[in-house]
């Protein structure tokens, strides 16, 4: 697949606050010290294809028209790139890029993850969540742009 680009410009306010940690282990780890480098040129690697999206019925029922009024609410602009080239997409565009998706449910999640989600009091994802999840887990290299605040992290790390 080619790299796909999703940025997203939403007024949406969001809290900055989060309860998933502290970032790294700061200046002074030595968190992987010890490690050898490996030599790449004496490992044969399987091919491994990420391409773990399924839609969801209520996604796969959701017209072109439907899709471009979430993405023109939510001021998402989709790109796609092929070698030195960026090709814009037309928002009604659900052939390129995958719909988004517009609950944890409708994303696929196994059961576990929802349940945490919601322990965490996240109520539905981020518009960058929402179309960034089904791009991602299609396998596609991703580029998200949003506002800090918005979600990239939780939308890129799943």
């Amino acid at each position: 697949y080619p790299l796909c680009a999703l940025s997203v410009s939403d007024e949406r306010p969001v809290s900055t606050q989060s309860t998933w940690g502290f970032g790294g282990g700061g200046r002074r780890s030595n968190a992987g010290g010890s490690l050898r480098k490996p030599d790449w040129s004496r490992i044969t690697l399987k091919k491994f294809q990420k391409n773990f999206y399924t839609e969801h019925s209520s996604v796969l029922a959701r017209t072109p028209e439907e899709v471009a009024a979430y993405r023109n609410q939510h001021q998402m602009t989709l790109v796609v790139h092929s070698g030195n080239q960026v090709f814009p997409l037309e928002n009604t565009d659900t052939e390129t890029i995958p719909k988004p998706v517009r609950s944890f449910q409708e994303a696929n999640f196994p059961d576990y993850l929802l349940q945490e989600l919601a322990a965490a009091g996240f109520k539905s994802p981020t518009p960058i969540q929402s179309q960034g999840w089904p791009m991602a887990m299609s396998g596609r290299d991703v580029i998200g742009v949003a506002q800090t605040g918005s979600g990239k992290t939780l939308a890129f790390e799943s």
